[in-house]
């Protein structure tokens, strides 16, 4: 560890930010150098902090059993209907076009869902990034559904015509 992280993890509480950046360039310290510094002992990458900016401490928290009970959801949800999907693809035509795609999207969605589920607790503190991420499974569940269903109609219309 440098002078300059000792330095600013001693006195960042008690000061500043801007207070101890000035401090230490106007003793000599490269300013570049000052950013490095903050950028390691806030273990943020240095290309996040904007001039001025006062530390903000990253959110450090753990998936807990109710974020993984949300995440279980989830799976149990979309995986219901691939389940679905996939007895429907028997149908024929292009019911089964249809529905293959709409398994291979499913299955995007639910991985994207739950990994965004149980990445939630690190991404902020409180309940807003967990409900927000169970908001965005949601929403593309419900999407993916109805895009679904939207073209079900026209898809078993179109099978019953081709003989």
């Amino acid at each position: 560890m440098n002078e300059l992280d000792e330095y600013l993890r001693a006195n960042r509480d008690a000061y500043t930010r801007d207070a101890l950046t000035q401090r230490l360039v106007e003793e000599g310290h490269a300013p570049a150098d000052v950013e490095a510094a903050w950028a390691r002992i806030e273990e943020r990458p240095l290309s996040q902090w904007g001039p001025g900016e006062a530390p903000v401490h990253p959110p450090h928290g753990t998936v807990g059993i109710g974020t993984w009970a949300l995440a279980l959801v989830a799976v149990l949800a979309y995986g219901g209907a691939i389940v679905a999907a996939v007895f429907t693809i028997s149908y024929g035509g292009a019911v089964s076009i249809l529905m293959i795609a709409y398994v291979i999207a499913m299955l995007v969605g639910l991985v994207y869902s739950a990994r965004r589920l149980v990445a939630a607790p690190t991404r902020g503190t409180g309940w807003a990034p967990i409900w927000g991420a169970v908001g965005l499974a949601f929403v593309i569940f419900v999407g993916l559904s109805g895009a679904c269903l939207a073209a079900l109609g026209p898809a078993i219309n179109a099978s019953h015509t081709i003989y």
